[in-house]
């Protein structure tokens, strides 16, 4: 058999696995939807909390706890969780959805400054804005689509990025077209001359 020379390893590996069903699920309801939610409130937040706690990290508004490494005197700690990993990937979203109104805001405030007018920047932004409910209409109710997940909720970037945008080279057409209007007159009036 194997014969320990009492050398000590760096690194080890463990793999913890919870059995299921939990006392009050039976085996069937484990895949449901409603079932994996109540298992993640029940046992993997507070895991998670019981965690942060003693390694000593924390969760703040612009970094997460997991960037931190996990250690403890002199053993780091590596783990892999989907249910973990489902958790920070919601609280990551979530954060990120904070930033849509400094984001509104931001592009409100461009607009009126590249169109020269609050009005047509008002005006711009409501109808970017507005695509919001016109699509979901189109993908919820004619389509029948009814997933959704908080990813979809970043998708104002997107809408304000394209719409804004557009609002940009409408606007830039339409000074540009003072300068043609004004050549082709200039053009007219000369051959008017001869």
């Amino acid at each position: 058999g194997a014969v320990w020379n009492g050398e000590r390893t760096t690194r080890t590996r463990s793999m913890l696995t919870l059995g299921f069903p939990f006392a009050d699920f039976a085996v069937d309801d484990v895949t449901s939807p409603e079932v994996s939610l109540e298992i993640q409130d029940r046992f993997y937040n507070q895991f998670e909390a019981d965690a942060l706690k003693f390694f000593q990290v924390e969760h703040t508004h612009w970094k997460s706890a997991y960037w931190n490494s996990f250690v403890t005197e002199d053993v780091e700690v590596l783990f892999l969780s989907k249910p973990l990993l489902d958790i920070e990937t919601d609280r990551l979203i979530n954060s990120d959805i904070a930033f849509c109104g400094f984001s509104i805001l931001f592009v409100w405030v461009y607009l009126m400054y590249h169109t020269g007018s609050v009005f047509i920047g008002m005006v711009s932004l409501w109808q970017i804005v507005m695509t919001i409910p016109f699509c979901v209409f189109f993908y919820r109710y004619l389509f029948g689509i009814t997933y959704y997940q908080q990813l979809h909720g970043l998708l104002i970037f997107i809408i304000l990025g394209i719409g804004a945008d557009d609002v940009f080279v409408y606007s830039d057409a339409w000074r540009q077209s003072a300068t043609i209007v004004w050549a082709h007159d200039q053009d007219r009036s000369e051959a008017e001359r001869k």
